[in-house]
């Protein structure tokens, strides 16, 4: 009992330290016309928590912010692994999630040696719809996806649902949204940002690494994410033997083996267009001439509205283009577009011994009503957040800015940019150097107490007079300073 009693509170004690806390909703039954409300991460981790879950129905009521799953550890005492997936290989998720057109942001899965890896695992009539992801960075060994790892059997749907950030594939069958897919019914959907797969990796796609005979239709999706790998490597899908209609890809595309192309790596069955109609993808982006399905056209013509209409896309209720969103590419009308902002770091304005002055302006606010901005600063190069930052401060507008670098050492180099960051993500300005101003020797001062001018000995000591007269910091004290 001792024993058993020493486990229990280990395992407590783990769970506290990793702040892997599952609290149930507080509204919902879990039942098709009554489903469990997702309300924040603890919720989201309550279902991943007990696999006896994976069958209810579940809506999101708000965004959620999952950066601490970057700390999570199994236990072992090496890096993070982070999330774990709901729904694996035994243990399918076969209910309903309805986000809502809400988000989840920073998920964190590093996770190189198992299979079926994303936010959800492996489905199996499974319903997911109108869910985002934004700034995923997600590492697994088979099956790879932002969304899901495995979206299997055909009588399922994904509508409506995004994922944008990183997609590491350490073997095969990875994608920006999906890993491998049998679901019969995928619609309205988009990945951005990228997948990489390995030296010898197969089917790495940007949208989806493996499309197979089940997959019964791919309808109105696209994808803008680079795609890296070696065998069939594809813009939107790497291997490919479902049906794929209206789709695009512009994303650059690195493939070092076999069947590379555009928009798809290597598609099973001939003739090709029986499964792949209406799709395009950018050969100038992309730099691939060549594609296993869809037709390569520049990028011009990727922003022209007829090339899309003239092929049957309907433009009414579905797509659209604005040369503001999506970077002039095609868009969905059922997405909320926010893209990273775009920022300047516009020069250095003063230098001084431990403090500099740096001007930035925020150039486009990425369609976001709000960022927070600053400036990150070290002496190597290459600045980031995880270096030292200024105070965040928030924007509702595009506008110029200046930031104030202080407790800097003297006569030293420093490396400084600008950053803004939204929903979508972070972005930053030029990287800029500078070198701040050697120490002055001292040779006597006065400790200006702004009455008198007091010197530190206490013999030479005066008054201070005149209304044009104030005081600052000075490298000791106080200072005087002189209007004019």
């Amino acid at each position: 009992m001792k024993k058993m009693l020493s486990i229990l509170c280990v395992l407590l004690l783990c769970l506290e330290l990793l702040g892997q806390t599952p609290i149930a909703p507080s509204a919902g039954d879990g039942s098709e016309g009554n489903p469990y409300q997702i309300a924040n991460f603890e919720n989201l981790y309550w279902i991943a928590a007990d696999a006896s879950r994976w069958s209810a129905h579940y809506i999101q009521t708000a965004n959620i912010d999952a950066s601490e799953t970057s700390t999570w550890d199994d236990g072992d005492g090496g890096d993070p692994e982070g999330w774990v997936p709901i729904g694996n290989s035994l243990n399918q998720f076969t209910g309903s999630y309805d986000g809502l057109n809400h988000t989840i942001n920073l998920l964190f899965i590093d996770r190189e040696t198992e299979t079926k890896i994303g936010l959800f695992g492996a489905t199996e009539n499974a319903s997911i719809n109108n869910l985002g992801l934004i700034n995923s960075d997600i590492t697994g060994r088979l099956d790879v996806g932002g969304l899901i790892g495995v979206a299997g059997s055909s009588s399922g749907t994904i509508h409506n649902c995004y994922n944008i950030g990183t997609i590491t594939v350490v073997d095969s069958l990875g994608g920006g949204l999906l890993g491998r897919c049998f679901t019969n019914d995928i619609n309205q959907c988009y990945s951005g940002g990228s997948v990489i797969g390995s030296n010898d990796s197969w089917a790495v796609g940007g949208f989806c690494g493996g499309a197979f005979m089940s997959v019964n239709w791919i309808r109105n999706c696209y994808s803008t994410c680079s795609v890296t790998g070696s065998d069939s490597i594809g813009g939107f899908i790497g291997y490919n033997n479902g049906n794929v209609h209206f789709c695009y890809s512009t994303g650059l595309i690195n493939g070092s083996g076999s069947d590379i192309g555009g928009f798809i790596g290597l598609n099973y069955y001939q003739p090709i267009s029986h499964f792949v109609q209406n799709c395009f993808w950018d050969i100038e982006s992309s730099s691939q001439t060549v594609s296993s399905g869809g037709t390569g056209i520049t990028t011009t013509e990727m922003k022209t509205t007829t090339t899309f209409t003239n092929a049957g896309w309907d433009f009414s209720t579905t797509w659209a283009i604005d040369e503001n969103t999506n970077n002039g590419y095609p868009y969905l009308q059922s997405m909320q577009y926010v893209f990273i902002p775009e920022i300047t770091t516009i020069n250095i304005g003063d230098t001084l011994i431990h403090n500099a002055l740096v001007n930035y302006s925020i150039d486009n606010m990425g369609g976001a009503d709000s960022v927070t901005h600053g400036i990150c600063w070290n002496t190597s190069g290459d600045p980031g957040l995880s270096d030292s930052i200024s105070i965040e401060m928030t924007a509702t507008d595009t506008g110029t800015f200046s930031c104030l670098m202080q407790d800097l050492s003297p006569d030293t180099q420093y490396y400084v940019r600008a950053y803004a960051t939204n929903a979508a993500g972070t972005a930053y300005g030029e990287v800029l150097s500078f070198t701040t101003l050697p120490e002055a020797m001292l040779v006597g001062y006065w400790t200006f107490d702004e009455n008198d001018g007091s010197d530190i000995t206490g013999n030479h000591n005066g008054t201070v007079v005149g209304s044009d007269v104030s005081f600052t910091d000075g490298m000791v004290g106080n200072a005087v300073k002189f209007a004019g």
